[in-house]
């Protein structure tokens, strides 16, 4: 009944004139365009946003670790890195700090995540962004001078000055 009812009413003058007219018809076209262009410029905007917070959130994650990686930082690296965070008020952000300390040089890893609400993408259910980060500072004394001092006083002929011997060997070695 309502494709009869479609086709006679496709048979009135009214509706054959209204479906022959080309008059506008553009201006879908350009609404949808319009659509699109708003809804581009809003993610862009968004994109902008999380970039310029991920490049805080990184800068602030590498100006902590550098501080706690170096030798002459007499503090605990991981409480330098939990108030320079802290200072920066990204202490929810932190996730990981994991403090390598051998004899001669010292490395600091630290991770940070956090979300950022997405401002026009929401309608299509992108509702946030993942921001994550990661930093890791390495230092190193590579010239270091070291001194060996020898006893070769004659209390230290014989076995002794084998096992002296043996022992500088061992010790340029290491």
């Amino acid at each position: 009944r309502i494709l009869q009812r479609l086709l006679r009413l496709g048979s009135h003058p009214a509706s054959r004139r209204f479906a022959e007219d080309t008059e506008g018809t553009l201006m879908l076209l350009t609404l949808y365009l319009f659509l699109i262009m708003v809804f581009m410029g809003g993610l862009a905007i968004d994109l902008m946003r999380y970039e310029g917070q991920r490049v805080q959130v990184q800068n602030t994650l590498d100006r902590c670790t550098l501080m706690a990686a170096n030798l002459r930082q007499r503090l605990d690296p991981t409480s330098v890195v939990h108030d320079c965070i802290g200072n920066a008020n990204l202490d929810n952000a932190l996730t990981s700090i994991n403090v390598t300390q051998g004899f001669n040089d010292r490395s600091v890893e630290a991770v940070a995540q956090t979300e950022m609400d997405a401002l026009f993408p929401s309608a299509v259910g992108l509702d946030s962004f993942n921001l994550v980060a990661r930093s890791t500072a390495v230092h190193k004394l590579t010239k270091i001078e070291i001194s060996l001092a020898l006893d070769i006083s004659g209390s230290m002929w014989g076995a002794r000055l084998d096992a002296l011997k043996q022992s500088a060997k061992d010790f340029v070695s290491a």
